[in-house]
């Protein structure tokens, strides 16, 4: 696996359509300043393959936690071969929507703050020789990847062509949405989405059965992400210790 993958496929994609503040299961809340409710609401373990049958070159837990001051969702993802960690948060509180996206690898850091600002987001990359930022125009809101794949979970409505963010670029691309709902009337029917690109090919899916995500690759050829048991997962965990030593998305260091 090329370490330049994390940078390529797995950096989060900031979709331009439709609102996170008053929908279905992630309204921003109005908590206070001191929130004791914090609690865990759902855990999904994945390993990363070459092939859906081949072995696991890495890993990664999905987390969902919901509190009175509103919702976390993030992905913890490790290549143990490349000692290569990856922290990708969304938050969604009164305050507004923010996606934070960590990697840190020996000798190499990297950190990216997307924030929407009205008709807009606001984009920080550290990790360069100067910290990189720029502002980009998008008409209407904003879908955070996470936000999409809960959306998509619940079966919600999502529009057949969406603005993306595209962080290797800097700008914004437009993708097409390709649903497959299984049978009518099946109501236990594996569903599957896509995202294609404007030249046919495959920018990200998402597997699910009922409200639960089983499977899902960032390209065509790229890694597939298949779920397992969360035993099976246990001695495969982020550093996250480590994370929390270090301080805020401004800057991380080894």
């Amino acid at each position: 696996m090329v370490v330049s993958f994390s940078s390529r496929i797995l950096i989060g994609l900031a979709l331009i359509s439709g609102a996170l503040a008053g929908q279905p299961g992630l309204e921003a809340a109005q908590g206070s300043d001191t929130d004791t409710s914090a609690r865990t609401q759902r855990l999904e373990c994945f390993e990363l393959r070459s092939s859906a049958a081949g072995p696991a070159v890495g890993y990664a837990s999905l987390h969902r936690t919901d509190s009175e001051r509103g919702t976390m969702l993030e992905w913890q993802i490790n290549f143990p071969d490349d000692e290569l960690d990856i922290w990708h948060t969304e938050t969604l509180d009164a305050s507004g929507a923010r996606w934070i996206w960590r990697e840190r690898q020996e000798r190499r850091s990297r950190s990216v703050v997307v924030e929407r600002k009205d008709a807009g987001l606001n984009v920080t990359e550290w990790g360069r020789q100067i910290v990189w930022r720029r502002a980009l125009a998008a008409d209407g809101s904003s879908f955070f990847p996470l936000e999409l794949e809960e959306r998509l979970r619940a079966g919600e409505a999502i529009p057949k062509e969406l603005a993306i963010f595209d962080p290797m670029g800097n700008d914004i691309d437009l993708l097409r949405v390709v649903q497959d709902n299984g049978q009518a009337g099946q109501q236990d029917a594996l569903r599957r989405t896509d995202l294609v690109r404007p030249d046919g090919t495959l920018a990200a899916s998402w597997t699910f059965h009922g409200g639960e995500l089983l499977s899902f690759a960032w390209q065509r050829g790229g890694l597939i992400a298949v779920r397992v048991a969360p035993e099976r997962f246990a001695s495969h965990t982020v550093r996250t210790a480590r994370l929390e030593a270090q301080p805020p998305a401004t800057s991380i260091r080894r």
